[in-house]
């Protein structure tokens, strides 16, 4: 892009430009940036602003574009990330599925006429706590779960927890929520954190879509979880709603967030800063997503208006919302009478009962086989149009117009009916769909339109076993809440399944009368067992991972598989249990699987991999795709193993060009050759890579291609001792040919 003076001059000197370049005024971009799927890339974090040198000086035409342009990025970025939501939320709103009881809906207008305060983690939070003690029994209290921990210091118990966010650091964070009584609700999005959704003891409500191929029927309250908090406190039916820490920019101090859970966050790193208004006149920083909820807060104070429901902000250093009110907490005494809201919604909701819980889950086992079947059917018309591909391909050209009818019919129908299931997939595993489909492909003609064909048909093949994979855990999920209805006889089982799975406080959500007997019928040890991977949760930890080390226990495992030591890798495995870090569950049923290959039973060990697959702990990944590769190889099956192979490749590394090798070994020279020459590309003068190169294009008999890549390798490293015997070895035979 340049600015409209230079624009002209800018056109004249570049010529004719490649079709994948584009020459654009500020005008033009929306146009050019349509002529791509600016999603895909957004999915796979391969879009990029380059300034141009000039454009990084003080230039009076350079400087406002480079800003207008990192603005639009940004704002892409993040609406992306909240409209389309990428693999994480996909996988959570999954994996939530058994959890769901009622939804949001559920509470609409129980509390019409009443008054509620919203709380949320912004800075002034600090200062507002002492008014909302002293209105407490006038107000019903509704808090994002971030602030639990100062929530319970300050004994002020809310009547709501809030949750919305997928990632780990999310439950770090909330956690102290579990510890808030039964008679509290939680209201939480679909995405969110499994572990806060499965060990909450109260009612829940759930709001977003259930599957992740719905769209969402509810209002799109904004980005953050006070939006949600202030959406739902409408629906509810408040006819005032006070907001303390909702302030929708940073504090004086540089912070994001309340004293206590900012405690460690140190000053906030902030970029593209903007300067806002706050109420009492002054003027604090933000940024864009912050801005971002400025405007969506001042949609919802549109919405609760209609309503005839006040907004009313407490806070002087908050940011002006339109449409929300500010008023100084001295000025203000809620109205009314004092009322308890944990009480009138137990009257309104109360809790499901045994019966309506086996009901509710039988009907979730249900659903989620009916997704496994739809994906069994997706791949029977996969198979089917890939078939016919290789059909069209040695048919005549004046036989090929009916099959490639018959083609069209195939991939038609194949999205007409499972459209929105299919870009789930494609969402959820992104980096192993484009590993087979280029989006670059032009349809130019009908040899590109069977390539772009061929290469989508080949991505929904590696990536349905991947989401088949994820849905038989959710149903076995969904079993175990069943088997919790009634654990007579099952109890140790049913708390061996809790601690694997990192939810030792489940038993807490058990109905009233079978927690009491669960109890009574565990196992002393147990018991114990229990309690400790319970208590572990709330300890205050020095890291992350509560003094766990997940590297050196995972170094500990490799040692004893490499010793063939199947005992200590079973006594590992019984260690980790005590955990209940993510990690911890995972590396256990790494032992496991290594045991089982120690020890023959290679189906066994393939099956405890691919629970491991895709690992919450990102470094099990390079562990766990190899020895799964190589079971897959030795079973006969070498497209899988190359499927899981080839991210592992494009990561680079002193691995490199041994995993490329191993998906040559697999059967599929073309997707190794794609990973080195996408790695080639910012690492031209690695001569092991451009061996790898000539490798995979001798093995689709591409010899001219690999001559060329062997001699790259050697201009690189002269002495490099493989590629030169394979050069010697190409020319030879070329030598041969000739003489014949």
């Amino acid at each position: 892009m340049e600015p409209d003076e230079y624009y002209d001059a800018a056109r004249n000197l570049a010529g004719d430009l490649p079709d994948n370049v584009h020459l654009v005024q500020r005008e033009d971009l929306t146009g050019a940036l349509n002529t791509v799927d600016l999603r895909h890339h957004m999915f796979r974090q391969s879009v990029f602003l380059v300034p141009a040198l000039c454009a990084t000086r003080e230039h009076p035409a350079y400087v406002p574009l480079l800003q207008y342009l990192r603005d639009r990025l940004e704002l892409a970025r993040f609406e992306v990330n909240i409209r389309f939501q990428g693999a994480g939320f996909i996988v959570r709103r999954l994996e939530n599925l058994p959890d769901h009881e009622y939804p949001l809906s559920a509470l609409e207008d129980v509390f019409r006429g009443r008054e509620a305060v919203v709380l949320g983690g912004g800075p002034s939070l600090d200062e507002l706590l002492p008014w909302v003690r002293a209105h407490r029994d006038k107000l019903a209290v509704l808090a994002v779960s971030r602030i639990s921990k100062r929530l319970l210091a300050e004994q002020l118990l809310p009547d709501f927890v809030f949750t919305i966010d997928p990632q780990q650091v999310s439950f770090e964070v909330s956690k102290e929520m579990l510890r808030f009584p039964a008679d509290r609700a939680l209201v939480y999005e679909t995405h969110a954190h499994p572990g806060l959704v499965a060990m909450w003891p109260g009612r829940s409500f759930y709001t977003g879509p259930r599957r992740p191929w719905e769209v969402r029927e509810e209002v799109p309250y904004g980005p953050t979880v006070g939006h949600l908090a202030v959406w739902a406190a409408t629906l509810m039916g408040f006819r005032t709603i006070y907001l303390a820490g909702i302030d929708l920019c940073y504090g004086p101090r540089g912070k994001a967030h309340e004293s206590v859970s900012g405690a460690a966050e140190g000053a906030a790193v902030r970029r593209d800063v903007r300067v806002v208004e706050t109420n009492r006149g002054d003027e604090a920083e933000t940024d864009l997503p912050f801005l971002t909820g400025i405007s969506s807060l001042a949609r919802l104070a549109a919405i609760a208006s209609a309503k005839g429901t006040r907004l009313i902000n407490l806070a002087g250093s908050a940011a002006v919302v339109p449409g929300v009110e500010f008023v100084e907490p001295a000025e203000i005494t809620p109205a009314g009478e004092r009322f308890d809201a944990a009480a009138s919604l137990a009257r309104r909701c109360p809790p499901l009962d045994t019966g309506q819980r086996r009901t509710r889950l039988e009907q979730c086992k249900g659903e989620i086989q009916g997704y496994l079947e739809e994906c069994a059917r997706i791949r029977r018309r996969v198979s089917a149009a890939s078939r016919l591909i290789r059909e069209i391909d040695k048919t005549p050209e004046p036989k090929r117009a009916k099959k490639v009818r018959e083609l069209k019919r195939h991939t038609t129908r194949i999205q007409q009916k499972h459209g929105p299931f299919l870009d789930v997939v494609q969402k959820a595993f992104p980096d192993l769909f484009y590993a087979h489909f280029d989006t670059k492909t032009r349809l130019s003609d009908l040899a590109a339109r069977l390539r772009h064909d061929k290469m989508l048909l080949r991505a929904y093949e590696a990536t349905l076993p991947r989401l088949e994979g994820l849905l038989r855990r959710v149903l076995d999920k969904a079993q175990l809440r069943i088997d919790e209805l009634d654990p007579a006889g099952r109890e140790d089982h049913l708390a061996d399944q809790w601690i694997r799975g990192g939810e030792p406080l489940r038993y807490q959500g058990l109905p009233d009368g079978v927690r009491e007997r669960f109890w009574e019928n565990l196992s002393p040890a147990s018991r114990d067992r229990l309690r400790r991977a319970a208590d572990r949760i709330f300890e205050e930890k020095a890291t992350r991972t509560g003094g766990f080390e997940p590297e050196t226990a995972l170094g500990k495992l490799q040692d004893a598989f490499r010793r063939g030591d199947a005992a200590a890798l079973r006594r590992a495995g019984d260690t980790f249990s005590e955990h209940t870090v993510p990690e911890a569950a995972e590396l256990r049923t790494l032992a496991q699987a290594f045991a089982a290959e120690l020890e023959g039973r290679p189906d066994e060990a393939l099956a405890r991999y691919r629970e491991l697959s895709p690992p919450t702990w990102a470094p099990l990944q390079k562990v766990v795709s190899p020895r799964m590769a190589k079971l897959l190889l030795a079973g006969g099956r070498p497209r899988e193993a190359a499927d899981l192979l080839y991210p592992l490749c494009t990561e680079g590394g002193p691995q490199a060009p041994d995993l490329a090798r191993a998906i040559i070994r697999a059967g599929n020279p073309a997707l190794a050759l794609r990973a080195v020459v996408e790695l080639l590309q910012t690492n031209p003068d690695d001569p092991a890579l451009w061996c790898v190169a000539g490798e995979a294009q001798e093995a689709l008999g591409e010899p001219h291609g690999a001559c060329e890549a062997y001699r790259q390798a050697l201009t690189h490293a002269p002495g490099h001792a493989r590629a030169a015997e394979a050069l010697r070895g190409l020319e030879q035979n070329q030598k041969d040919t000739s003489a014949r």
